[in-house]
Parts: C-alpha cells; sequence; structure tokens
C-alpha cells in the first residue's frame, strides 16, 4: 500500500470512525461528551495512519472541540499555559545548544576511555555513560543518535564484522545506555515531562525530580544488569580479545580544547541539574530553572536566535501543549466518571498489580504496533487509565511508568522515534532485523523491573 493510498484511507476512516462515534445514542454520556469523544476517535484513526503530522492532528482535534461548542478556546488550550508546556520550551532550548556545541559527544568519550577496549567492558561504558548523561539532555533522540555514531566507529576500530554478533551487540549496548534509560529520570526525555503533565494536579505537585529518580531505583538497577547480561549472551563475541585503545584517543584528540561553548554549556547544565533536584528546597519549578537556562544560552552567545529556531521540535511542543488539554475536557465533560464506571468492574477483577501491570504492559506492546507515535500512546493511555486506577489505590503516575517503559519496543524499525535515526548513523554495521531479540530482551527485563518494583513502590506510598 503506497503511503498516500494509507492516508487517503485514513482519512475517510477518521472521518466515518468520528460521526459514528459522535452520533451514538445518548445514554450514560451527554451528546456534548460523545461528539468529543468522536473528534478523538477520528484524531487517533488519523495518528494510526499519518494523514497528517502528529501536531497537526492535534490542534485539529482542539480546534474542532471549539467549532463544535463542546469546550471554549481557554479549555481546549489550556495546556499552552501549563508549566509542563514551558517546561518542554526550555529543554528543548537546552538541547539545542548541547547538540549544537558537542558537549555530549565529548562527556561520553571520557567515560567510554575508562572501560577495557573489548566486547565486554565497551558494553559496560556504553551503558554506563548512557545512564550518566541521561538527566543531562532531555531528547533521547539526540543521544541516540550520538551513540549510533560512537557504537558504529567503535566497532570499526575493535574490528568486528559488519553486520556480524559483536558489532550489533555494541550499537544495541550504546542505544539501551542512550535511548533507553529515559524513564529513569524525569529530564531524560520529553516523554518524562509529557508524562507528568497527563497526571492529576496533586500528583504533579508532589512529582520532583528526586522523587521521581528515587521511584525508578529498583527498575533501574534491573535494566541495566539484565541489557549487560542480554548483551552479552545474545550478541557476545567467542573470542574477546582486548585491542588498543588509540581509537578512543583520537577521537577525543580530533576534539581539541573545550571550547567556550561547552564551557558555557555545561555549567548550566550542572546548575540546571542541581536546581531540579533541590526543587523542594528551593522552591524553583522546574519549569522556571529550565526557561532561565535558556535566557542565559541565548544571553551568553552558547545558543543564537536562528539556530533556536531551527533545532527546536516545534511540533512536538505543539503536539503536547494540544493533547495535553484532554484530561481537562474529559473531566469538564464527565468522561472521566463515565470510565471509571465502565473500566473499574474489569480493572478491578485484576486489581491485583501482579496481574494488571503485566496485562497493561503486554496491551501497551500490541497497540504500539498500530499507534505509531509514542507521544500519542502515552497520552491516550493515561487518559483512559489515570482516572481508572487512582481509585483503586495505585497512583496514576506509577501506571504511566508501565506504559512509559513497555512503549520503548523496537520490532519494527517505526515503532520507536529514537530508534530509527540511531540505526541509521550505524547502517554500515548494523541490520534492523538483527536487533529484533534485544528488543524482545527489553520487554522481559523491562517487565522484571516494574514486577521487582512493586514491594518498594509499596513503600514508597505509591500504591
Amino acid at each position: 500500500m503506497t503511503f498516500q493510498r494509507k492516508r487517503c484511507i485514513g482519512l475517510v476512516a477518521g472521518v466515518v470512525i468520528g460521526f459514528a462515534v459522535a452520533f451514538l445514542p445518548a445514554e450514560a454520556l451527554s451528546r456534548e461528551a460523545l461528539t468529543a469523544l468522536g473528534i478523538l476517535a477520528g484524531a487517533v484513526c488519523f495518528w494510526v495512519t499519518d494523514v497528517l503530522p502528529d501536531y497537526m492532528v492535534a490542534l485539529l482535534m482542539c480546534t474542532l472541540w471549539v467549532v463544535t461548542g463542546v469546550a471554549s478556546f481557554r479549555d481546549a488550550f489550556s495546556a499552552f499555559n501549563s508549566t509542563t508546556f514551558w517546561l518542554l520550551f526550555g529543554s528543548f532550548a537546552i538541547c539545542a545548544a548541547v547538540s549544537k556545541c558537542g558537549l555530549l559527544k565529548r562527556i561520553a568519550l571520557r567515560i567510554i576511555r575508562l572501560f577495557p577496549a573489548n566486547y565486554r567492558g565497551q558494553v559496560a561504558a556504553m551503558l554506563f555513560s548512557g545512564f550518566v548523561v541521561a538527566p543531562l539532555i532531555p531528547s533521547s533522540t539526540a543521544k541516540a543518535v550520538l551513540a549510533g555514531a560512537i557504537g558504529a566507529e567503535t566497532s570499526r576500530a575493535l574490528g568486528y564484522e559488519p553486520y556480524g554478533k559483536a558489532a550489533t551487540g555494541l550499537f544495541l549496548s550504546t542505544y539501551m545506555g542512550y535511548g533507553q534509560t529515559g524513564p529513569i529520570f524525569q529530564s531524560a526525555c520529553v516523554i518524562g515531562f509529557l508524562l507528568k503533565g497527563t497526571l492529576p494536579a496533586h500528583i504533579q505537585a508532589s512529582l520532583t525530580w528526586l522523587r521521581w529518580f528515587e521511584s525508578m531505583i529498583v527498575w533501574a538497577a534491573v535494566f541495566l544488569v539484565g541489557s549487560y547480561i542480554s548483551l552479552l549472551l545474545l550478541y557476545g563475541p567467542k573470542a574477546d580479545e582486548t585491542r588498543s585503545r588509540d581509537y578512543i584517543e583520537r577521537m577525543i584528540a580530533e576534539q581539541g580544547p573545550l571550547r567556550r561553548d561547552e564551557k558555557i554549556t555545561a555549567v548550566l547544565l550542572l546548575l540546571c541539574l542541581a536546581l531540579w533536584i533541590t526543587e523542594p528546597l528551593t522552591g524553583l519549578d522546574a519549569s522556571v530553572t529550565a526557561l532561565l537556562a535558556a535566557v542565559a544560552l541565548c544571553f551568553a552567545g552558547a545558543l543564537q536566535d536562528r539556530e533556536l529556531l531551527r533545532e527546536m521540535q516545534w511540533g512536538l511542543l505543539l503536539f503536547v501543549g494540544a493533547v495535553l488539554g484532554m484530561s481537562n475536557i474529559f473531566s469538564l465533560l464527565g468522561i472521566n466518571d463515565w470510565l471509571i464506571e465502565m473500566l473499574r468492574p474489569a480493572i478491578s477483577s485484576v486489581g491485583n498489580p501482579l496481574l494488571l501491570f503485566p496485562a497493561v504492559a503486554v496491551l501497551t506492546i500490541v497497540l504500539r504496533s498500530v499507534i505509531v507515535s509514542m507521544s500519542a500512546s502515552l497520552v491516550l493511555f493515561m487518559a483512559i487509565l489515570s482516572p481508572v486506577v487512582e481509585p483503586l489505590g495505585i497512583s496514576p503516575f506509577i501506571m504511566g511508568i508501565v506504559v512509559y517503559t513497555s512503549m520503548q519496543i523496537f520490532f519494527l524499525k517505526y515503532q520507536n522515534i529514537s530508534f530509527l535515526p540511531a540505526l541509521g548513523q550505524a547502517a554500515s554495521m548494523v541490520r534492523h532485523r538483527d536487533t529484533v531479540k534485544m528488543s524482545v530482551a527489553y520487554s522481559v527485563v523491562s517487565l522484571a523491573g516494574i514486577m521487582l518494583s512493586i514491594p518498594y513502590w509499596n513503600i514508597l506510598g505509591f500504591m
């Protein structure tokens, strides 16, 4: 099926499905609520079939809510006035500065050279360095692109055969370290900020940077150890010889001395991280910190206005601003109450987290084959599950973590927005089909981390 034909089918299907839902018999829901759900159903169909870019569909959805009278303009676009939106704006500016100056690569290479120049040592180096830089850069895509390039270069330097097990494993170690560590830190990926924005206000208020990291300690340990073991078992070479470290020194030497822009960016990054961590003590909201950092980067000349305009992820920013208002619309129209009454019996029957969490994880993996956008998947899941699980004593944040960690799969190339550009960087050394078994391993390891976190989350008061 051609892309254009897929779009035409999606357009017709979205309109038909939208009208079908909007004109269902009004019983438990009002006509306005059904209209809002009809517009949402059409938007989901558009997202699945790529009729328009994600952000355009989201903006169209909000606009139709206003046009049909189911919501005021203020309510439909309320999220553009939220702290999450402006936190993302500031974070994207920081990402732009880091990507421009090359600071991330400098940090990564200096960590990598601390480890032995063999497969086991470099796999450990990639996982550890990814973990270290994760909270500094809120863009898993930028980190994954860097990781793909470093992984390919390291494989060549170690003499690994293109498309061989060791080359594939080394690439995957960089991707797991830089691309899949997002859930561990609130600031490691924009999806983390998006997840926080979907939560009820009282939960957002208590979910500081440190509280997020504290809740993910068990999952992080299981993920890092499980990934390391999986990479050794699935991709490790038979003979793991230690090679010369000259290639690492050569890449470091090519960067030259630390430049002015890198120094400024490094100082502001560390200051940002310190303020995010100490938010409960300072009372300074994370969004204010990010915005001040963005202004400081521009003022110091580390980021030019044209670079800001070019590097900012405007599409994702608009998407977030549009879809975060969904929970507000659902609450105003009584859709949340309807979802609770409809889904409570089914979820209560598997209300035990030992059954509920694996069920949600599997459902997330299945639906991610259809709903390509990770952002759209997370928002839809949270809109449905958040109001239902809280009355059962499960924090919507924890349910969001189950969804977040489970949707980072890459069975198919298009399923993970950061995986594809990372794979592109290593295309001369790695084939996608050889990475699929690691996606299976990740799903197993991630679910194991979730299940082992349950007692810990009980202690922390999330359940």
